[in-house]
């Protein structure tokens, strides 16, 4: 059996299943991806994993619609090289697994039509009812609207070519149009619970070499980048009248300061701007917030173990690991009553539901959770977050086999 995997960040959700692949015997794994990502995620991938790399170079003016139409084309283009060379050499896939997202899977038919192709359906963009038009704190113009439109156009190519597709959630399934759904299969990218799991010795040292543990009042927060998309603003508004009421609370935020999702800020970033904003309310407090930036992964699971409270917000999109990864290290979540979230968390049950607007309820809640800290309630959330997580989402269990079982039978 030959599979190809096409991602842009490879190996991305791909992770676990390329580990796999390769190791199977009588398998033959490869890869394709960007140069710019792909050079620094080479210690994700089994050592020898044969990696075809590409690079992509701006597209020629176009239309303001067709902006990333064009960047997918250019990138779809970039790829084809990469595939008549294999075929030249006699290597055929018998499947494409690809991420659509970018256009890398736009000419894969084209090269090589007797492939299964598979997509990692991710996300299919609508200028309602999901992230677009959410927040009224940052709104879309009507022309970015009729742009949004205009960029599903790679989308429905690589569609039409797909033979069937998995998605993570069922609502990240549900976003994308009825004629393909009937091709889509829900299945998680999965979590390995051996290794994110709780541990009652965590500690981590902050760069000023404060010492935390388990035994501290810990709040956490943590996205790829600091941005709107995941609740930034909401959270950090909610931290002067916690930080008021918990004297004792250490607020741990870890991410970076660009944009991955939306918009970019009107001027430095996100940070910046909500510490602009709250100056005055958080100066008493800033000795207990700590940025931490782009962490390790192993500090990051740490920073997960010691959490007293960890919240979790996001509009309508794509749902993040980060939230199934702390319910697995047994942390309380504080979550935001959204698309996908509510197909993960159950309120007062495996966590806390808070409405994504309302920086009174979150601020309550999370005073709440740290006052009741050692008590069976929230020790009793503690371990169905986690139990969720291992009934559900577990990578070696449920999820890895679920995906190599649908690519060995459709």
């Amino acid at each position: 059996m030959r599979i190809l995997f096409i991602h842009q960040n490879l190996p991305g959700q791909f992770q676990h299943l390329i580990q796999h692949c390769y190791q199977q015997k009588g398998w033959e794994a490869r890869g394709i991806g960007e140069r710019r990502w792909v050079t620094g995620n080479l210690a994700k991938m089994p050592a020898g994993f044969p990696i075809h790399i590409y690079d992509v170079l701006d597209p020629p003016p176009s239309h303001p619609y067709l902006v990333q139409t064009s960047q997918a084309i250019t990138r779809g283009l970039a790829v084809v090289p990469i595939l008549k060379r294999l075929r030249t050499q006699g290597w055929l896939p018998d499947i494409i697994y690809a991420h659509p997202g970018w256009g890398e899977a736009l000419y894969l038919r084209e090269v090589f039509p007797d492939a299964r192709i598979l997509h990692y359906c991710e996300y299919y963009y609508r200028p309602y009812g999901q992230d677009i038009g959410f927040d009224p704190e940052y709104p879309s113009s009507e022309d970015a609207l009729l742009e949004l439109h205009t960029r599903n156009t790679h989308h429905l190519l690589s569609l039409e070519s797909m033979d069937f597709g998995i998605s993570p959630t069922i609502w990240q399934k549900q976003c994308f149009p009825n004629a393909y759904q009937n091709k889509i299969h829900v299945i998680h990218d999965g979590i390995d619970t051996q290794r994110v799991s709780p541990d009652a010795t965590a500690t981590l040292t902050l760069n000023n070499g404060q010492l935390l543990s388990k035994n501290d009042e810990i709040i956490s927060f943590v996205n790829r980048n600091l941005e709107p998309y995941r609740g930034f603003h909401v959270f950090m508004r909610s931290l002067p009248d916690v930080l008021t009421h918990r004297p004792k609370a250490q607020v741990l935020i870890a991410g970076g300061d660009s944009v991955s999702y939306g918009k970019p800020p009107s001027q430095g970033s996100y940070r910046q701007q909500m510490l602009l904003e709250l100056h005055d309310q958080l100066h008493p407090h800033m000795d207990r917030i700590h940025f931490l930036g782009k962490i390790p992964y192993t500090k990051y699971l740490q920073l997960l173990r010691i959490s007293s409270a960890h919240v979790y917000f996001t509009y309508p999109f794509v749902l993040s690991w980060s939230l199934l990864e702390a319910m697995a290290c047994s942390a309380p979540v504080l979550a935001s009553r959204t698309a996908p979230v509510e197909e993960v968390i159950h309120n007062e049950l495996n966590g806390y539901l808070i409405d994504f607007f309302s920086i009174q309820e979150l601020s309550r809640k999370l005073i709440d959770v740290l006052d009741q800290a050692k008590s069976p309630v929230i020790q009793a959330l503690r371990m169905n977050a986690r139990q969720t997580v291992v009934d559900r989402y577990d990578l070696q269990r449920f999820c890895l086999p679920q995906q190599m079982q649908r690519i060995m039978t459709s």
